[in-house]
């Protein structure tokens, strides 16, 4: 066959997947699962053995016994044919609970392990930065979190349900094959190898297209997810087509794929039925010669042909899983990559216990970049917040506004210095704690599909009904949600796309207002809001930032002139300190973005 059109994909990594493989397996064998792995196993044991062996050699039996007889026969013989028939009977029925064992403990642990193993993967992908999920799709990662609950499943049913009866089978079959015709046995081990290496030679050929299928798969749905998600911009841009266009093509290569993948799934099915089809005529002649030469039974002959087709059916279905295991091991290796993946940022081994009350904080020569060859965004950079005080930061864009944040909230770390909360570093705490103890309102805030009480409540889950409507009045919601039929049991739609801008963040502020920390961070917290919506949050801020460690990102200056100090920052050094009256009697860089500050915006936009 031809190559695939998204042949540039990279080799099969056989370490990855041997990994990968352990990785399922001690899943399967955790304690808690260990007792249902070993009733499948026995009960494997049983149906292989009842239904592949013991079923078909009473078969034998029973031919052998009629074949020289002549109707109508005797009470006496009949009872011997009877029980013989009986034996068939009960070798299938033993064989058939067995299986319905298996089938059953299988489905019952499939589904314990499926939830811990989803759940250990969303654990993982917790554990990652800011900057993972700012470099990575969204809808791929909820793709390959599904497609690995799939693949193990696949693996599961084929493993323990298909390929433990198929070796099993294979051995039983093969002894009785011995012990009735030696002979025979030479050139079925032949074959069975040259079957075994002539599919897996094939499914080698295929696994390279299950992986390109995999990639694409997940490239479509990230595609899908970002053109769904900025459908505004997108109708806005009068871009519908060119997105159209560009998802064809994605999906295209999908479907090449996908066509190749099927392809060879059609050379395997004709070279194993070819195989069997081959064997199964050499036998069934080779035995026919023995009868004919008085060497064998016609029962044995019956017999043979019967394990051997159940050989054959063994090898094909050998085929088959190991098929489904290639490509449930292409399906599950993206998110498998993820889980090996160690996070940019970790919490310390042994983390101290949070000490954060006041909320006085130093930066102390600080060095960061964002790559070591990038340059550098902060180059020793000393500020000294006092407990309590609101400062606001000011600079153009790229000057290390949002970086400043990053850093304290430790999305990212430094080079080289350190930062402290309360005299305390907070790379020596647990991340989670830190945050617990800041309320951070960003420029662009974003909502769960959740109801509104929800998300005002996700800072403090415990928070009463009088909580909330305090900071629902201070945040100025009251009106909008008195309007809504369900009240703040109304949802927000995903992103929070039900509400305005305005009314977003001031869901968002409202959230701030009832988490009690003793830092607040506002990246521009008012920019969405309605020139009166804005006199009424400014005032509310007043009394948010009482008793707390306020800063404030400022592109529209008017919003900071109250504050007790600000911080002008200009490529990532501090450049003019003090208050909103002093800076513009210095009539320094403050001076100049404030007087030329026409309508109320200066430079927006991404800090780095």
């Amino acid at each position: 066959m031809s190559t695939s059109p998204s042949s540039d994909s990279p080799p099969i990594d056989k370490a990855l997947h041997r990994r990968l493989l352990i990785y399922f397996f001690k899943f399967q064998f955790r304690p808690k699962y260990f007792w249902f792995r070993v009733i499948v196993m026995l009960s494997s044991i049983i149906a292989t053995i009842a239904w592949d062996v013991l079923a078909p050699y009473q078969f034998k039996k029973l031919i052998d016994y009629i074949t020289p007889l002549t109707p109508p026969l005797e009470a006496t013989i009949w009872n011997d044919v009877f029980h013989l028939f009986l034996m068939i009977v009960f070798f299938y029925v033993i064989g058939l609970i067995a299986r319905v064992c298996i089938t059953s403990f299988v489905c019952l642990s499939s589904a314990l392990v499926v939830r811990d193993l989803e759940n250990e993967c969303v654990e993982k992908l917790q554990k990652f930065s800011y900057d993972f999920y700012a470099n990575s799709f969204v809808g791929s990662l909820v793709a390959q979190l599904r497609r690995v609950g799939d693949a193990y499943l696949n693996l599961e049913v084929e493993i323990t349900e298909n390929l433990l009866s198929l070796v099993i089978k294979v051995i039983a079959v093969g002894v009785a094959i011995y012990a009735f015709s030696p002979p025979a046995m030479l050139p079925a081990i032949i074959w069975a190898l040259f079957f075994i290496g002539a599919i897996s030679f094939l499914l080698k050929k295929k696994m390279r297209h299950d992986r390109d299928y995999s990639m694409l798969e997940s490239k479509v749905t990230a595609t899908l997810a970002d053109s769904v998600t900025n459908f505004l911009t997108i109708k806005v841009f009068g871009r519908e087509k060119d997105e159209l266009e560009r998802f064809k093509e994605v999906n295209h290569r999908k479907t090449r794929s996908m066509q190749y993948g099927w392809g060879w799934s059609a050379v395997i099915f004709t070279t194993q039925y070819s195989l069997n089809i081959i064997i199964q005529t050499f036998v069934l002649f080779y035995a026919l010669s023995l009868w004919a030469e008085g060497t064998m039974t016609i029962g044995t002959v019956v017999f043979l042909q019967m394990l051997l087709v159940k050989l054959s059916d063994a090898l094909v279905e050998f085929g088959n899983s190991v098929k489904v295991i290639y490509r449930s091991l292409a399906r599950a290796e993206e998110m498998y990559v993820l889980l090996e993946q160690e996070p940019t940022l970790h919490d310390p081994k042994r983390p101290q216990k949070p000490k954060i009350s006041k909320g006085k904080i130093d930066f102390k020569n600080v060095r960061f970049s964002y790559n070591d060859d990038d340059q550098e965004v902060f180059s020793e950079l000393d500020i000294q917040i006092k407990p309590g005080e609101r400062v606001g930061l000011v600079g153009p864009s790229g000057s290390g506004k949002s970086t400043f944040v990053k850093l304290l909230l430790r999305f990212m770390d430094p080079q080289s210095g350190h930062i402290e909360i309360d005299g305390q570093r907070i790379d020596k705490i647990r991340q989670a704690d830190l945050r617990r103890h800041i309320s951070f309102v960003p420029q662009e805030p974003t909502l769960f599909h959740r109801s509104i009480w929800d998300n005002i409540a996700y800072g403090e889950p415990d928070a009463d009904e009088k909580a909330i409507r305090k900071v629902v009045k201070n945040s100025y919601l009251t009106e909008m949600i008195d309007k809504l039929p369900e009240g703040l049991n109304t949802l927000v739609g995903e992103r929070g796309i039900k509400l305005s801008g305005g009314e977003k963040q001031r869901v968002a502020i409202a959230r701030a207002m009832l988490k009690k920390a003793p830092i607040l961070v506002l990246d521009e917290a008012t920019s969405s809001l309605d020139s009166t919506s804005e006199i009424y949050i400014q005032n509310a801020f007043q009394n948010l930032m009482k008793g707390r460690t306020t800063i404030v990102i400022a592109h529209r200056l008017s919003t900071i002139a109250r504050l007790d100090r600000i911080i002008v920052l200009k490529e990532g050094h501090i450049v003019e300190d003090g208050t909103h009256s002093q800076l513009l009697k210095k009539k320094g860089l403050y001076a100049s973005l404030y007087n030329n500050q026409k309508d109320g915006m200066i430079g927006d936009g991404e800090d780095e």
